[in-house]
């Protein structure tokens, strides 16, 4: 978009929502205004650790809810599989923060305008957000249209089930998209960690790339390349070495429900410091779906050296260093139930990259010889 058009579309926004909020202005209660300050729901702060449930619905993205049982919040959308602990938390405190400034209509053919009109309607384009404790309904709000801070601020909103609608402090919206209320994060292992990577195809092709110490930069292919080929550059074979560096899911189903029996890839990951990650992929229902195990290896004796150099790097040196990066047993002890604590049962939708960079070739890390 044209930085002309973008200022006009910019322009044409703001003119919309001042005029939603003109229009609105004499729909006031009229007099003082004793509500002011007042929270919107009294006592809910106070409480806010009860709440054992909460849905987010909107008519574009549908409904996504979690659920705590045993002090452990799940999303029911998805088997239960654990929730953004943090997210939940800020979203519930935020809701149950809210400070009202004025009541603003009360008139259903005017909700449109601050979008707080009911998801009955399809074109509504309010944020329903419901929270229970112990079966019993904490809060149940219609979120819309956040006022312009240079109108003042706030965010309009109207109580489920209630004519007034409310002006209130703050722009509090709720997270309303089920990726964003899944905890997505599967494993992290840093890549200089790595020392050979292993991919197998159902067809018994191989593919490992490794280097041949803890304190090496260069990546070589293990595979003979083919008559009249030869390995691609090191920094075009690294690649595959950081499948599990900051590695996240974009869904996830229990592992029961695919069939990992005959695996499309089987990978295999090994560190220097003694961590062995294996996975498999497998395709279903037009995806690729790949389940994570970990186990101890054997460490290099290579890295007990580094670990120790630790205590006498200076701190500026140490962060981000080699000697960082690296776990001891007892971490990585840690980092293998981690691991199998978070993946075991379950198999994950990884991003497209992740997906494509594990189905990886000899093909496409090789070239012509004469190639430069």
């Amino acid at each position: 978009m044209k930085p002309r058009s973008f200022l006009i579309l910019l322009i044409l926004t703001a003119a919309a929502a001042a005029a939603a909020i003109a229009v609105l202005v004499d729909e006031r209660v009229r007099g003082g205004d004793p509500v002011a300050g007042a929270m919107l729901y009294p006592g809910l702060l106070e409480r806010v650790n009860d709440i054992d449930f909460v849905e987010v619905s909107t008519t574009a993205d549908g409904t996504v809810s979690a659920r705590r049982e045993d002090g452990r919040w799940g999303v029911v959308q998805r088997h239960g599989y654990p929730a953004d602990f943090r997210m939940l938390s800020r979203m519930l405190y935020d809701l149950a923060r809210i400070e009202l400034i004025e009541p603003r209509t009360s008139k259903p053919g005017l909700y449109p305008k601050i979008r707080v009109e009911d998801l009955g309607d399809r074109s509504a384009l309010s944020i329903r957000i419901v929270a229970k404790a112990g079966g019993e309904t904490a809060a149940d709000l219609l979120v819309g249209l956040a006022r312009p801070e240079e109108a003042g601020g706030g965010v309009f909103l109207r109580r489920s089930g209630e004519a007034q609608s409310w002006l209130a402090r703050g722009g509090f919206q709720p997270v309303q998209l089920l990726t964003r209320f899944l905890q997505r994060n599967i494993a992290n292992v840093e890549q200089r960690r790595i020392h050979r990577t292993r991919l197998t195809h159902e067809d018994g092709e191989t593919v490992t790339v490794s280097k041949a110490g803890p304190e090496e930069t260069v990546w070589t292919l293990e595979e003979p390349p083919g008559e009249g080929r030869k390995a691609k550059a090191s920094h075009e074979l690294s690649p595959l070495t950081s499948w599990l560096d900051f590695l996240i899911f974009d869904d996830v189903r229990p592992a029961a429900e695919v069939d990992f029996s005959k695996p499309l890839v089987s990978g295999r990951f090994e560190t220097f410091d003694g961590l062995v990650v294996e996975v498999k992929m497998a395709a279903q229902d037009d995806d690729y779906w790949v389940a994570l195990a970990a186990s101890p290896g054997t460490a290099d004796p290579r890295v007990r050296p580094l670990l120790d150099a630790r205590g006498t790097m200076d701190a500026d040196k140490l962060e981000g260093s080699l000697q960082m990066a690296l776990k001891t047993p007892d971490e990585v002890a840690e980092e293998i139930g981690e691991i199998n604590a978070t993946a075991g049962g379950w198999a994950y939708r990884v991003t497209d990259y992740k997906t494509d960079r594990f189905r990886t070739r000899l093909a496409g890390i090789t070239e012509a010889a004469g190639e430069s």
